[in-house]
């Protein structure tokens, strides 16, 4: 995902509570690594394209994904920061 951002021209970072969030919301032994691919997507890729639709994330920006309960938020940092 990381990659993939990247190639649009936006940094992406993840908390670490935010990884926690994935890989608790991703984790079934049942099904090996399905749910963890669902869960990225539930939890990142789908968030992170309606921020990219709406405007609020575009090129150029640097982006943290912080978890906030059962989600992820993102949040665009400035250089400054």
């Amino acid at each position: 995902l990381k990659e993939r951002v990247e190639k649009l021209g936006i940094a992406l970072e993840l908390t670490e509570e935010a990884v926690a969030l994935v890989a608790r919301e991703g984790l079934d032994p049942r099904y090996g690594a399905r749910p963890l691919g669902r869960a990225v997507v539930r939890l990142l890729e789908e968030p992170l394209a309606e921020e990219l639709l709406t405007g609020r994330v575009k090129e150029g920006d640097r982006i943290v994904a912080e978890a906030c309960g059962d989600r992820c938020l993102f949040r665009v940092v400035k250089d400054e920061e």
